[in-house]
């Protein structure tokens, strides 16, 4: 029994390092993705540290995408073709989250979910 506590203490320590961290110097909120009850502890004691963690709707946060290079292709022209229109949508879509963000329509945040956590955005009212 002793082993499993210690074992969740360290994940516990973990995952509230991984916050600290990823909040770093934006001073970003922290938001609770799903399963309240299985972060109870966390909840607890990023409360102790003035911390919040609030409930809402997070959208995942995209990463930039990298165009692909045609060398990488060699004699599959279709695949890299698709490649190129996959990067194109990739990069629009990142292009709008970025104008969202810029504007204060959305902003980021770090979600808490297992294992640690994440980068996310949600949409401002």
């Amino acid at each position: 029994m002793y082993p499993l506590i210690l074992s969740e203490k360290k994940q516990e320590n973990h995952i509230v390092d991984g916050i600290l961290s990823a909040i770093g110097d934006e001073n970003l909120d922290v938001y609770l993705k799903a399963g309240e009850g299985l972060y109870t502890e966390i909840i607890n004691r990023l409360g102790e540290l003035g911390i919040e963690v609030k409930k809402g709707h997070v959208y995942p946060m995209l990463e930039e995408p990298v165009m692909p290079l045609e060398m990488d292709f060699a004699d599959r022209q279709a695949e890299y073709a698709q490649a190129k229109a996959d990067y194109n949508a990739k990069l629009s879509k990142w292009n709008s989250l970025q104008e969202l963000l810029g504007s204060g329509t959305a902003r980021k945040v770090v979600v808490l979910e297992n294992p640690v956590s994440a980068y996310g955005y949600i949409v401002t009212p």
